[in-house]
């Protein structure tokens, strides 16, 4: 099963441009499968629809969230439609799997003031005091996965006329504009802190670290939490909850839906339509204040 494995993440890479991470989260969802599937004596070429919906409810219980489940579920769908598409079996058992409702449990977001806070909470040498305000403010300025932070370069900053170029999922690339804030703390890490890393000159990642390597996804998260504590904050605080509230506020603040499907970066517009839910209490205001009738 293992070779099986191999081949699927080796043509996710080459042919479908999965990210890094998808390759790493798939990997783990597939050794999870089989390790279940061995003790059900099953395998990839006998197991049904039946077995995998089981799967699914045994993670489900073992409280994975259900952003997790979700993504088990689209790795083993394209995984079953590879293994169908090479022949290796006639049918798709993972066809008839119902999507769980991703977000039942709506995610928590912060609020303005809640990010105003951390990033004045934010100290510690003046260097890197200024980079770690850099990496909040595009983190909540510009919507960014961790992913595509730390792999920020710097041809992909244009400071002049103030936007980013971006690769995101699948290398799919987009422009993001740079708020004010955003701009002026970008400005202020490129332009005087950065260049006092001995490293500097010789790295083309926009965030570096102390040791003069690029910063990791895994450096951020800590950090993160760490000025959370600091500030006082109780909620659980990660590096997408900025994504969230980014889409969230922008959507609050009356931006078409369009506009932030584009700047998040989203295929698909029912992925962008899931912060509308976050967003119902401002329903009301929002009639009131378009509708000729409101």
């Amino acid at each position: 099963m293992q070779s099986s494995i191999d081949a699927f993440l080796a043509f996710g890479t080459f042919e479908k441009n999965f990210s890094e991470h998808t390759i790493s989260a798939y990997r783990l969802d597939l050794k999870q499968l089989v390790s279940w599937m061995e003790k059900q004596e099953k395998n990839f070429s006998n197991v049904v629809y039946h077995d995998l919906s089981d799967f699914l409810a045994h993670k489900s219980k073992n409280d994975y969230a259900f952003s997790s489940i979700a993504r088990t579920l689209f790795c083993l769908r394209s995984f079953f439609d590879w293994f169908q598409s090479e022949g290796k079996r006639k049918d798709n058992p993972s066809e008839l799997l119902e999507s769980p409702k991703l977000w039942a449990n709506l995610p928590e977001l912060l609020s303005p003031e809640e990010i105003d806070l951390l990033i004045r909470t934010v100290n510690g040498q003046k260097k890197m005091a200024i980079r770690n305000r850099a990496i909040l403010e595009l983190l909540y300025g510009c919507g960014l996965r961790v992913s595509e932070l730390v792999g920020l370069r710097l041809e992909n900053v244009n400071l002049q006329e103030g936007f980013l170029r971006c690769l995101g999922k699948r290398r799919k690339e987009r422009l993001i504009p740079l708020g004010k804030k955003a701009k002026e703390a970008l400005t202020l890490w490129l332009k005087e802190a950065r260049p006092e890393f001995a490293a500097a000159p010789r790295l083309e990642q926009v965030f570096i670290g102390q040791k003069g390597t690029p910063l990791t996804r895994q450096h951020v998260w800590l950090e993160i939490k760490r000025w959370a504590r600091l500030a006082g904050i109780s909620k659980k605080v990660y590096p997408h909850i900025f994504r969230h509230s980014f889409a969230t506020h922008l959507l609050a603040g009356g931006a078409d839906l369009r506009v932030v499907q584009d700047l998040l970066g989203h295929s698909d517009i029912v992925t962008t339509q899931r912060y509308t839910q976050v967003n119902k209490g401002n329903l009301v205001k929002l009639f009131r204040q378009l509708h000729p009738r409101g």
